[in-house]
This record gives structure tokens, C-alpha cells and sequence, in this order.
């Protein structure tokens, strides 16, 4: 009763002028609404809500007999429509979504039971049959149709796209809705189970169906919507550029079809975030902040997914404090809304972790990350890009907290996740590519290292092209393996063109230009002597660093030692002393007395020790630094046999 009751209070939301139940982007985080409360401006003419003051009048008796709501929130509705006041009607609408979404998922649950109990009695044709009905009706979320299909997946006739299509083509409904159906069905398909490239044949086949219908609002409207699904399916299978494209035409469409809708607002955040991946940098920051001027008002979910998509960008620009900022309120209200062992909330976790340890956080960062990847392991048929970036961001936060072996064992297997599971050309495996070739080049194994960079620089720019940052990273990385292997002519073209990529990407002050700085400055003071130099490259790079990231940042401690070192060799130990001192309390604060960074520092000072004329103190000094990097690194690493 309780699930018919609320058909019949939503059914003119549905029917005629809005063809599509729910938001993507707010289904995927499995919390349902209808459309109309999400377009004002379509909502039913006076004769329409006459009809409603009817239904909205039986539907207080029926409610209130059923004890599901308090009588006056019910029964407001029912006054308004009697009033014909269709705002207030609108605003009466939102209280009872929760309730509406309950029954969404009462009805979705009894499907799949249905099909299961089919199932388990061996009619395997009508469970197919169920589902196929399922997804042109849109009666189960998004999730409820995977879960079926998989099911479905393990009996003597597994699910066919083709059987699926032929279904739709023969179906007794209009071809909008024929369309509608399959848009859900490539949805689920791709997003829900994984399966990119079939659904991007499903949409191929949709498009070209839409091509013999009239260019009216509603077939522009599915076309627009079908191509969204085209452009989250483009990123699942590392297409960047691609979904770049594809965004940037339903943004333009949604401009025309549903301006200032929370619709929009959806598209126009995925469009930032192709932006994002694709190098863009200010451009998608300009984007997410449209995005956000769009945001409607107690609408939790879709805030959190254009507040997250920001706080990437703001993180990938260099504002790491507002990015944690961000972040760390996505979480809340993804947890709130969707629960703490969620896909939502694993997403939430992993991109808080990634800010956390831009911020020199580690271990907050490595909490995060840890309950991510624990989520999206545990997750069955998880998303295998989803589970390999949490293994490569957890291992990324190792090595910067100084246990590298475990850094270096992580990026290995999110390498091994995306070789084995994702297309051959994929984002995720050029990012897996450049982290194992740096973790190579940390422990000193050089021809390793060369040949995972200049098979990651190979993947961006087929990628991405030539102005992308991670493209620049990787080459900085390889300038880094070749200045170590004694070719610094090619190490200095690979300097320079990977700072010339960030400084058109980023500007001028940025955290990784003062990596790249920083490295110059090495070759320049290792290889041609020129202290000179190679003190402006540094000091400069500095500067930067405690322009952007503050003066206790665990990276400034890092260029500390390295501008405290070269001022000891031009013979200004005072100045020196200072800075190593400086990085010392810094990394002792952050990572404790007994860790790599504090052996680094040591390291430093017990050089300065011994420049200075105090060699009791030098020798005590560097056997410390010693002890420690034995501890953490072991007897053999190449930084130990160093010290």
C-alpha cells in the first residue's frame, strides 16, 4: 500500500514533460530523487496539480493510517496543493523525498529478491526477463540492476548486451523511452559493473538511434544525457582527452536545456574535472567555481561531489590548506549521507589522505588512505582503478614518511592492478609507471627506473600530449636518473622542459616548480661547479616553498638541508648551521627522532661538524645518522652505505 500510495503522490513528476528519475551523479551515491525537484521550471501546469490536489488529499488518510509520517507533514502537502500554490507545492515535495527514496529502495530490494528466488528455482529466463523490464521501467537504483545482472552472471544464460538491446527495440514504448532504458542499462553497465568498452558500444548504438529523432527538447535533453554517461565511460577507460570533448558538447547542450539547474551543475563539475586531469589546471578551477555558483541549497550529496571535485583542483594548483579544507567536509557529509563503509565515502577518504599528505600531514594522510583502500578491497567486484590508485596513493605517503620499502611493495601492485585490469593506454597506469620508476631511482637502481619513466613519459603524451604536468613530473624524474648516471646534457633538456611544462601549467610560484628548481640547482653545483648558480636556483625554489607552503612544511626542511649543504661548501657555515638546525626541529616535529629525515639532518650538520674543526662531534653525529638508517632503510640500502 505504502509503495503504491507514493507512485500515485510522484506519478506527475514522471510522466510527459520529465523523462529521467534521478541524477546520475546522486544515484551512484544511492540516494534517489526525482527530477522535478530538481527543475523548478518544469513543473506541471494548474490542470496538472488539480489532479494532484486529489491524489495529495487520499494520500494524507492513507499515510497517516500507515503511521509512516507525522499527519501534518503529509498533510501540508496536501494543502498546498489544494491552494494550487505551486512553489510552496515544490518546497512540500522535498519533505517527503526521504520517504519517497525509501520506497525506492523497498521496491528495488523486492526485484532483486524476486529475480534471486527465480533464480534459485531455475527460471533464469524470467529473472532476465525481470531485469530487462527493471531497467526501462527505472524502478531499482543503479546499484540494485548490478547487483541483479551479477547475479544473472552465474546461471546457464548469462546477460547478453545484445539480448538486452533486442529487448529494448522490441519493447512496447516509445522510442524516447526505448532510449531511456538503454541509457540506464549502459550506466549500469559501465559505471556499476565495470564493463567500459561494452557500454560505450551500447551508447554508440543510442546515439545512432537518437539521430532518427526529431531535434525536439526532450530528444536534445536524452542526447545530452547519454553523452554524460559517454564521458564518465571515456574516464573510467583512461580517455582524458576524449571525455574533454565529449563533456564540453553537454555542457553546451545543458547551457541551452537546463540552465542553472542542478543538472548543469553536475555536468559542469565533470567537465572541471576532465579539465583537471587533462593539465588545465586554472581553467578547471574556473569551471569548479561555476560549478559551485550553481550548487542548490540543502542538496548534501551533490554539494559533496562539486565541493570534492574543487578541492582536487585547489590542491592540484597549489592551495593545500583549502583543499584540506574541503575535503575534510566532503567526508562528513559523505558519511553522513551514505555511510562510513561506502564507495562514496572510500573516494571521500582517498582524496582527504592525497590533501593531508600534500600538507606534510603523513600520518593523518596515512589513516585515511588506509580506510580507504581497506573499504574498496573489501568492495566485491570493486573498481579495479578505484583499488589501484588507493594502493599507489597509500605507497606514495610511505615514501615520503621514510619507510620505502613498503612505499615501493604499494606502488608495485598498483601497477600490477592496472597492467592486469585497465586498457593499455590508462591515466592510472601512467601515474603507477612514474611512482615505481621514482621508487627504482630511490634505491638506486638507475636502469630500472630509466625504463619505467621513459615508458610513463610514452603513455602521457599518448595520453595527454606535451603540455601535461604528470607528463612533466615523469621527465623530472628521468633528468634526475640520467644526472645520476652521469649524462647531464640530457638530464639539463629534461630540466628545462619539464620547468618550462609547469611554469605554463602553474606560473611561477608553485610547489613542484621549486622541485624542478631544486633539481637544476644539483646539476648545476655536481656536475659544472657552479656554486654561484646553483645557490640562486636553490634559494629561489626555497622562497617559493615558504611562499606556498609555509615555513614548517616537511618539503621546506628538505630544501633547507639542501641550500645548507651548498652554503657549507661556499664557506658560510653560520648560515648553514641555521638552516640545518631549522629542518632538524621541523622534521623532528612531523616524523619523530627516529626517522630518515632526522638521519638526513645529521647528516648535514655532522658534515658542518667536521668543516667547523669538531671531529668527536662530526663522528658522533654520523654515526648516529647511521644507526637510524640502518634501523629503517637496513644494512644494504645505498643511503646507508653512504652514511
Amino acid at each position: 500500500m505504502l509503495r503504491l500510495l507514493l507512485l500515485a503522490l510522484l506519478a506527475p513528476l514522471s510522466q510527459g514533460f520529465l523523462t529521467s528519475s534521478f541524477l546520475p551523479a546522486v544515484r551512484q551515491a544511492g540516494s534517489p530523487k526525482s527530477l522535478a525537484l530538481l527543475f523548478p521550471s518544469l513543473l506541471p501546469p494548474s490542470s496538472e496539480l488539480t489532479r494532484l490536489s486529489a491524489t495529495c488529499s487520499q494520500a494524507t488518510r492513507l499515510v497517516s493510517s500507515q503511521h509512516v509520517r507525522p499527519r501534518t507533514r503529509i498533510g501540508s502537502i496536501a494543502l498546498r496543493a489544494q491552494h494550487d500554490d505551486s512553489s510552496s507545492l515544490l518546497r512540500s515535495l522535498a519533505d517527503v523525498r526521504k520517504l519517497s527514496a525509501l520506497v525506492f529502495a523497498e521496491e528495488g530490494g523486492s526485484g532483486v529478491r524476486q529475480a534471486q528466488e527465480m533464480m534459485a528455482s531455475g527460471s533464469d529466463d524470467e529473472a532476465l526477463e525481470l531485469l530487462l523490464d527493471s531497467v526501462i521501467a527505472q524502478k531499482m537504483s543503479d546499484e540494485q540492476l548490478a547487483e541483479m545482472w551479477k547475479a544473472l552472471e552465474t546461471t546457464r544464460q548469462p546477460v547478453s548486451v545484445d539480448r538486452i538491446l533486442s529487448h529494448l527495440k522490441t519493447a512496447q514504448m516509445s522510442p524516447l523511452l526505448r532510449i531511456q532504458g538503454g541509457v540506464t542499462m549502459a550506466r549500469v553497465l559501465g559505471i556499476g559493473l565495470g564493463r567500459s568498452r561494452e557500454a560505450l558500444e551500447v551508447v554508440r548504438l543510442l546515439n545512432e538511434e537518437l539521430e532518427l529523432e526529431s531535434k525536439e527538447r526532450d530528444v536534445e535533453l536524452l542526447r545530452a544525457r547519454l553523452g554524460s554517461v559517454k564521458t564518465r565511460l571515456q574516464m573510467r577507460e583512461g580517455d582524458v582527452k576524449g571525455a574533454w570533448a565529449t563533456q564540453s558538447e553537454v555542457v553546451r547542450a545543458m547551457d541551452q536545456l537546463a540552465a542553472n539547474s542542478s543538472e548543469l551543475c553536475v555536468e559542469v563539475s565533470l567537465l572541471a574535472a576532465a579539465a583537471r586531469q587533462k593539465g588545465d589546471v586554472h581553467e578547471a578551477k574556473l569551471l569548479a567555481l561555476r560549478a559551485k555558483d550553481l550548487l542548490p541549497a540543502d542538496e548534501p550529496l551533490l554539494s559533496a561531489l562539486v565541493r570534492g571535485e574543487y578541492g582536487s583542483i585547489l590542491l592540484a594548483v597549489g592551495e593545500w590548506d583549502q583543499a584540506v579544507r574541503e575535503k575534510l567536509d566532503v567526508v562528513d557529509i559523505v558519511i553522513q549521507e551514505t555511510g562510513p563503509e561506502s564507495r562514496a565515502a572510500a573516494q571521500a577518504m582517498d582524496e582527504l589522505g592525497v590533501c593531508l599528505q600534500a600538507q606534510g600531514k603523513y600520518k593523518e594522510a596515512e589513516n585515511y588512505l588506509r580506510k580507504a583502500l581497506e573499504i574498496r578491497e573489501g568492495t566485491r567486484d570493486g573498481d579495479a582503478s578505484e583499488v589501484a590508485a588507493s594502493y599507489l596513493n597509500l605507497g606514495s605517503c610511505m615514501m615520503d614518511m621514510g619507510n620505502t620499502s613498503l612505499g615501493r611493495q604499494l606502488r608495485q601492485t598498483s601497477l600490477e592492478i592496472c597492467k592486469q585490469y585497465l586498457p593499455k593506454d590508462h591515466y592510472q597506469t601512467a601515474l603507477a609507471l612514474t611512482s615505481v620508476g621514482e621508487s627504482h631511482l630511490a634505491d638506486g637502481e638507475l636502469d630500472e627506473a630509466q625504463e619505467q619513466l621513459e615508458e610513463a613519459i610514452d603513455m602521457w603524451e599518448r595520453l595527454l600530449g606535451s603540455n601535461n604536468p604528470n607528463l612533466a613530473a615523469a621527465l623530472t624524474s628521468l633528468g634526475r636518473v640520467l644526472a645520476a648516471k652521469q649524462e647531464p646534457q640530457r638530464a639539463l633538456l629534461l630540466f628545462q622542459r619539464g620547468l618550462s611544462i609547469k611554469r605554463l601549467v602553474y606560473g611561477e610560484a608553485h610547489p613542484s616548480i621549486a622541485t624542478s628548481l631544486n633539481h637544476l640547482a644539483g646539476l648545476w653545483e655536481e656536475t659544472w661547479r657552479n656554486r654561484d648558480e646553483a645557490y640562486r636556483l636553490r634559494r629561489e625554489a626555497l622562497e617559493i616553498l615558504q611562499l606556498t607552503l609555509g615555513s614548517s612544511h616537511p618539503k621546506v626542511a628538505v630544501h633547507m638541508n639542501n641550500l645548507a649543504i651548498l652554503e657549507a661548501k661556499r664557506g658560510n657555515y653560520a648560515e648553514a648551521s641555521e638552516l640545518v638546525q631549522h629542518a632538524l626541529k621541523i622534521d623532528q616535529e612531523i616524523f619523530g627522532e627516529e626517522s630518515v629525515q632526522v638521519a638526513t639532518d645529521l647528516n648535514s650538520l655532522a658534515t658542518l661538524a667536521f668543516h667547523c674543526g669538531e671531529r668527536q662531534l662530526s663522528r658522533q653525529l654520523y654515526e648516529r645518522a647511521y644507526e637510524i638508517r640502518r634501523k629503517c632503510l637496513g644494512e644494504e640500502h645505498p643511503r646507508t652505505l653512504a652514511s
